[in-house]
């Protein structure tokens, strides 16, 4: 997901939805195992290809991010796990009268201790001292509790969520969660749902940037895509 850009360098920047949506096809089809880089003229295809408009300055920033999370130590764990899977979907209820949370996740991969890892490619703008626990923890604390929630209600023993900063792709944010946890994390979620509806949260009918971006629910509890949510002007 992305949540907005604070600055941009760049004579013309791209818009964060599109940003992310180019980084996140990149990244969809990348083999970890054998990266190779980016190069601008990919990055002008694949932009073509979802209709986005893109300059020589952006192609080559996109290219440079890609390149470098390819590189990293990150990648190299990716490389190495037993099985690979991208742009999952997932959905679960905690009850009958309780919503149905849908959801994908970027990327599932089961390692060789057998443990899972959940990646979530981030294409925030960053900035090199930037504090990117309290990031994850402020704007996808509720994402990376969903996530953990629909891996551990599937069976699996352990999970590891982590929020991969391309700005920055030789750190990452990582909480590693436990079978034994799922019932607290339900406990969690119920509680964050039951105030919700105390406070009578609606659906917007007109989603947009302004009023959707600090919406604890956007990530995985609204109905609406991201491409309405992180509109700059409201639909009609």
């Amino acid at each position: 997901g992305v949540t907005g850009v604070q600055t941009c360098a760049l004579p013309i920047c791209l818009e964060a939805r599109a940003r992310g949506t180019l980084a996140h096809s990149l990244l969809e089809t990348a083999d970890f195992a054998r990266p190779a880089a980016s190069s601008p003229e990919q990055v002008a295809t694949r932009a073509r290809e979802l209709g986005i408009r893109t300059g020589e300055a952006e192609r080559q920033e996109i290219a440079s991010l890609i390149g470098a999370a390819l590189r990293s130590a990150p990648a190299a764990r990716i490389a190495a796990a037993e099985d690979l899977r991208r742009e999952h979907p997932f959905a679960f209820s905690l009850g009958a009268e309780e919503p149905l949370v849908t959801g994908v996740i970027d990327l599932l991969a089961r390692e060789r201790d057998g443990g899972l890892l959940v990646i979530d490619y981030k294409s925030d703008r960053v900035g090199p001292e930037g504090d990117l626990d309290a990031l994850v923890e402020r704007d996808y604390g509720v994402q990376r509790l969903l996530y953990a929630l629909a891996v551990l209600r599937d069976g699996a023993g352990s999970v590891e969520i982590v929020h991969w900063f391309l700005e920055r792709p030789h750190e990452w944010v990582a909480r590693r969660y436990e079978a034994a946890e799922r019932g607290p994390l339900e406990g969690l979620l119920s509680e964050r749902l039951r105030r919700a509806r105390a406070r009578g949260f609606a659906v917007s009918a007109q989603p947009h940037r302004a009023l959707c971006q600090t919406c604890p629910g956007r990530a995985a509890l609204c109905s609406w895509e991201e491409s309405e949510t992180m509109r700059e002007q409201p639909g009609p």
